[in-house]
This record gives C-alpha cells, sequence and structure tokens, in this order.
C-alpha cells in the first residue's frame, strides 16, 4: 500500500468518527479503570472512563453486563459521563469477571476485573457541597459501600473531637412520567375528548451513587477536619478505609438548580425542578435543621411554598395569583441559629393557559354511597393530579343517553369520591371529569366505563357444599356484579377471608376458596357494591369437590372449539378442540 493512499484512508477515518455524533451515532463507552479493586459481590464499585450516558433522574440507558463462567447478568445503573457506579452481582464468586458498558449504541471493550475473596475496605474521596457547612446536609461519596445503614458508617475527627455521622436511609425516589394532551381530533373519539396524551419524558428510579448523606455535625468549626469510610463488621469491629481531608466552610452555599423538568403546567398543577444534588435519595446541600421554600415570581408578584422533595428534584403546586405567561423560581435556604439565608439561581419557565388534563386509570363500582374514581400518582406527583378542592373537580356520568353532572364529594391527588346521581339505574355507565385548576378548566379527561349497582345480589346455591382449600367453586344466583364481586367467608358474624371473583355469567361466578382457610364449616356470601347477599354453608378441609362437567354443547363437528364447565374451574379456562377420533359422530374433549 503506498504512504499515500494509507493517509487518505485515515485522513477518511477520522473524518467519520468526527462526524459521527453529529448524525446522533454514540461513540462506545471506555472504561480505564474500576475501584475499589478486589471487591466481593453486594459491594458497589466504581467504573470510571467516558462516554457513559447522563442518567440525572431520567431512565437510565445505561447497561453494565457481567460475565463469569455461566454467569451472564446485566443492571442497568446510574451513571455520569465518566462514572457508573454498580453492586458487584450475588452470583459472582472471587476470581476474574469480565464488565462491559453499552450506551444504548455501542459497548465497551471487556474490562477484567478481579472480584476479592475479602471485603474491600471502602474509601472516602470527596464531598457535595465541597466545602461543607456545620448542619448541612452533605453528601460524602465513597467507594466500596453496600448501601446498608447498619453496616455503611462514616467517622469525623477535628482536632481531639470524635463524630460518628449518622447515614440517612435512601429517601423517596423519583418516579413516573410527564405528558401533554395534544389537542387534535382523530376518528372515533368522544366529542371533547383528546386523541393521545403525548409522552413527554419519563422519569425511573435510579440506584444511588456510591457513597451517604449525614448531617454535618454542627458542633463542627470553619477549618480543617478529616473523614473516614468504614464497614461494620460486628458490634465491636469496623473495617476503615483511609482518612480523607476536608475544610469546614464558614458560610453555606446554595443549591443549584439545573432545569425546569416538566411541560409548561397551569396553576394548581406541579413544577418539578432539578437541582445538582449527586443522588437520587434527597437534594442535598439544604439546612438541617433550618427551612427551604420555592420563592415564586410574575412581575410585581412573589410567593413562597415549601416543596417536597424527591430524588434529585423538588417540587410544589404553582401557588394561586398567577397568570399565564413568563415566570421565575429560585430556592432560598435559611440555616437555624445562624441568620444566614442564601438563595440559588432562578431558572425561568411558562405558564400554561390551558392545564393538562388528568389521565383516569381506576375506578369503583357506583353503589348507593357513590362512586369513586382513580389517577396514577407516584411519589412525585409527576403524572397529572387532581385539585385537591372537591369542588374544583366536575364528575360527568352518561347512561342511555342522558349526562349527569355531581361535584366531587372529597378529592386527593389521586383519587375523587363522588356522589350517585338519583336517577342511575343498574348497569353501565361511562364516568369523565373536568377538574379546574386556577380558574381554568383543563380538558374533560377519558372515559372510564363503570358498574352502577342495584341491590345485594341473591345467592342461591354453590356448586358443592363440601371444598379443599384452593379448589374453585361455582356460585348461582342473581344480581352478581357486572365486573367482579367479594366472595366473603364467615365464621360467626366475622369474615375472616376473602376473594375477589371475575363475574363469569349474570347468573354465575368462579371463585377460588382461599388455600389459608383452616378446616372447619364457613358462612359464604357474596358482595358487590350493592350489598351483601344472604350467606350459604362451605364445608372446607373435609371432603374435595367433586369434579363434574356442568355444561357442554351438543352436535359438535370434529375440529370445532368449544368451552366447558366443570364444577371446580372457571368457565373459561377450558377452550380446545374436538378430538378427530370421536366415535360415532359425538364430539368430546378433555379440560383442564
Amino acid at each position: 500500500m503506498s504512504p499515500r493512499k494509507n493517509l487518505f484512508e485515515i485522513l477518511f477515518l477520522a473524518f467519520i468518527l468526527f462526524l459521527l455524533p453529529a448524525f446522533g451515532i454514540a461513540s462506545p463507552p471506555q472504561v480505564t479503570d474500576i475501584l475499589p479493586a478486589n471487591a466481593i459481590p453486594g459491594q458497589y464499585i466504581r467504573i470510571i472512563g467516558g462516554g457513559f450516558p447522563q442518567s440525572i433522574g431520567f431512565t437510565s440507558t445505561t447497561r453494565v453486563s457481567f460475565q463469569q463462567g455461566s454467569v451472564n447478568e446485566s443492571t442497568y445503573p446510574t451513571s455520569t459521563a465518566t462514572e457508573v457506579w454498580v453492586p458487584l452481582p450475588p452470583s459472582l464468586v472471587p476470581g476474574p469477571v469480565t464488565i462491559k458498558v453499552s450506551n444504548g449504541a455501542n459497548t465497551s471493550q471487556p474490562f477484567i476485573y478481579t472480584v476479592g475473596s475479602e471485603r474491600a475496605a471502602p474509601v472516602a474521596r470527596s464531598f457535595f457541597p465541597a466545602v461543607p457547612y456545620p448542619g448541612q446536609r452533605v453528601f460524602v461519596a465513597v467507594d466500596g459501600f453496600t448501601r446498608s445503614s447498619t453496616t455503611d458508617v462514616l467517622e469525623i475527627r477535628q482536632g481531639e473531637e470524635l463524630f460518628y455521622a449518622e447515614i440517612e436511609t435512601a429517601g423517596t425516589e423519583l418516579e413516573g412520567e410527564r405528558i401533554v394532551n395534544p389537542r387534535e381530533s382523530a376518528p372515533g373519539l368522544h366529542a371533547g375528548e383528546s386523541a393521545t396524551d403525548e409522552l413527554i419524558s419519563t422519569i425511573a428510579p435510579s440506584t444511588s451513587r456510591g457513597g451517604g448523606v449525614i448531617t454535618l455535625p454542627p458542633e463542627l468549626v470553619a477549618g480543617p477536619a478529616t473523614i473516614r469510610a468504614g464497614y461494620q463488621v460486628s458490634s465491636d469491629t469496623v473495617l476503615w478505609g483511609p482518612a480523607l481531608a476536608f475544610t469546614v466552610g464558614s458560610t453555606p452555599t446554595s443549591i443549584t438548580l439545573l432545569e425546569v423538568s416538566s411541560s409548561p403546567v397551569a396553576v394548581g398543577q406541579n413544577l418539578f425542578l432539578l437541582t445538582d444534588s449527586p443522588l437520587p435519595s434527597g437534594v442535598v446541600g439544604d439546612p438541617a435543621p433550618g427551612t427551604l421554600v420555592l420563592e415564586f415570581s410574575q412581575g410585581s408578584l412573589s410567593q413562597e411554598k415549601a416543596p417536597g422533595r424527591g430524588g434529585q428534584y423538588l417540587y410544589t403546586s404553582l401557588p394561586e395569583g398567577f397568570s399565564p405567561g413568563a415566570a421565575s423560581v429560585r430556592v432560598k435556604t435559611s440555616f437555624s441559629g445562624s441568620g444566614v439565608v442564601l438563595t440559588s439561581n432562578s431558572l425561568d419557565f411558562v405558564i400554561a393557559t390551558t392545564p393538562l388534563r388528568p389521565t383516569l386509570t381506576s375506578w369503583g363500582p357506583i353503589a348507593s354511597g357513590g362512586g369513586v374514581v382513580s389517577t396514577t400518582v407516584n411519589q412525585l406527583l409527576t403524572q397529572v393530579p387532581f385539585p385537591a378542592q372537591p369542588s374544583a373537580n366536575l364528575v360527568r356520568i352518561r347512561q342511555g343517553g342522558t349526562v349527569y353532572e355531581v361535584t366531587a364529594s372529597s378529592a386527593t391527588a389521586g383519587q375523587l369520591n363522588f356522589p350517585r346521581p338519583p336517577a342511575l339505574t343498574a348497569g353501565i355507565a361511562e364516568v369523565s371529569v373536568v377538574s379546574t385548576y386556577g380558574g381554568t378548566a383543563a380538558e374533560e379527561t377519558n372515559r372510564l366505563a363503570v358498574e352502577v349497582c342495584g341491590g345485594p345480589s341473591v345467592l342461591i346455591s354453590l356448586s358443592s357444599s363440601t371444598a379443599l382449600g384452593g379448589q374453585r367453586l361455582w356460585a348461582f344466583g342473581s344480581g352478581f356484579g357486572r365486573t367482579s364481586s367479594m366472595v366473603r367467608f364467615y365464621q360467626g358474624d366475622t369474615w375472616v377471608s376473602s376473594t375477589w371473583a371475575p363475574v363469569n355469567e349474570p347468573e354465575a361466578l368462579s371463585f377460588q376458596v382461599p388455600a389459608s382457610l383452616g378446616p372447619g364449616v364457613y358462612q359464604v356470601a357474596i358482595w358487590h357494591g350493592g350489598g351483601e347477599s344472604a350467606r350459604l354453608s362451605l364445608d372446607v378441609g373435609s371432603v374435595a369437590a367433586p369434579v363434574q362437567v356442568l355444561s357442554c354443547p351438543a352436535n359438535l363437528e370434529a375440529g370445532e372449539r368449544f368451552v366447558t364447565r366443570p364444577k371446580r374451574t372457571r368457565s373459561d379456562t377450558s377452550n380446545t378442540n374436538v378430538k378427530d377420533e370421536t366415535p360415532n359422530g359425538k364430539a368430546s374433549a378433555h379440560w383442564q
């Protein structure tokens, strides 16, 4: 190969590598080191290198795989662009293990790490904030911790004073998603209903970075100090790592806000803010004791609200009195006893004109006392919650061409209770909600088909008066709930166990006798939102319920499908083919 051709190929390859990021093609991650050396299964290791995806609060695309003999495990841990924290899997044994890191598009070259036979001493290596203040919550980065508050220990020394810093247990972790409701129409929708709920971002809980959160002892004074990490082997034995020198600050430092991690929201809906806290178990850098508030501003209007904490996030609903348009938010922290008040940087955001709507996800039957609908609300309320004021939630109930509107009788972020309109009849109705935030109504939610209960069920008979725990029986009667009913097992006037039973037919339902029931005679009743039936006796534990086919179709051709209904199975569990070898043209088949 000529030197000129070789040079051309090198330059061409370099040009292609230069263009890869511009086309969104991620370069392979690179692993340069793993600390601590010779950790044992269960200890956290820190993988050092480059090209790792950032996973600050959002779903991680970093995958770490471990291969050792027949062991081939992987996990999705927390990472920054240069570091990944992950525990060694418990299935590993002392000796070499091949570790690879993937960024969702490419995988690193294998790195050979040696699993130790004895625990590696944990090593404290840094603080966040870097210069902590007495009484401030700080994060101590440690290589080789196990994330156990009973075995991970930290010791601080300043002069002759010695402090054992209590490590906080993992706090609330972020989980959920932000959605926005596009307002275009689509075929087949009810009038006024949105086409889809478009996912903006997904946020998931992630494993804590190696280390722990402590409150720096308030007895410390400005100046030098040391800290070391250890593993509590027994009540009087600690495996200590080396001491790390640090400086106790004379003034505290403020939390920094990185971004408003939510789509535009309306007054009364939740805004959440990503901070520079380095781990998901809680915002650090705030005072303990002390106060931390969010200060919202719009023109001459300013209001403060105490936020919730979840992962690296601060969150709260937007205060009343603000208008759609531009606004800003910042953090104010006050340190008790010192008179120090700090303010963070300010972030701009937009207050929406039209609020996002909640999404109905579940319901309870509408009984004589009313009904209930719910929306998915996790710890950080990243889904759209209901307004806390019942009067701000209008419940629409559609049945037989009539629309009834009632105001919620009680409300939480995730659940509404509402009264039953007197004119509703037993059957099915559609329920939706219109919620108002800060004086502005959101779009009507999706509709749920909800059961409207009549009177109590009528229980006529059971398919057997005896059964063993775990067997299935049939209950016959009328007025069973259209979706599900509860089967209750009484001894005396107290029901000692229950099970939910999907309704198979209007006059029959199958249920399983709880395996936990001890031998004895029980009184069985069927309950749904309309009330409870009369009770029938069932002897549990002495004689098994006989297996008997209750019905079977006639005049079937070979190869046709049919359903059998044995006494101790559900009617929809045996769906099979007629055997071709059936004699005399009679159809038959086994049941499951």
